[in-house]
């Protein structure tokens, strides 16, 4: 059989939601409005699935991904949580997949 996976219903086109931060939190801070959020891919016949990243970078900074929204001078920093560190996922297009193992026929992106 061939292998496939697909994003679990409930991340497909889902939208992840920041607490609103105040201006003034950037005075002292570059990054500011952390949420962690976890991808689930669930798979039949695989062993492997790779996620990959892609958007257009923040003006300025490749490794981050430009604002799509309304706040002017904000930015998305994307990384992973493999292995309980942080692991920056590029916009630049290098460093933007993750490559996880699949077990109970599922896999699960920090």
């Amino acid at each position: 059989p061939t292998p496939t996976c697909n994003l679990d219903a409930g991340d497909v086109n889902r939208t992840i939601l920041f607490e609103p931060v105040q201006v003034r939190a950037f005075d002292t801070q570059t990054v500011v409005g952390g949420r962690d959020f976890e991808l689930t891919a669930q798979c039949s016949d695989a062993m492997n699935v790779t996620f990959r990243f892609s958007g257009a970078p923040a003006p300025g900074n490749d490794r981050i991904f430009a604002n799509t929204g309304s706040a002017a001078g904000v930015a998305l920093w994307l990384y992973s949580r493999l292995g309980g560190g942080v692991q920056n996922i590029l916009a630049n297009g290098t460093e933007d997949t993750r490559t996880l193992a699949v077990s109970g026929n599922r896999a699960v992106l920090p």
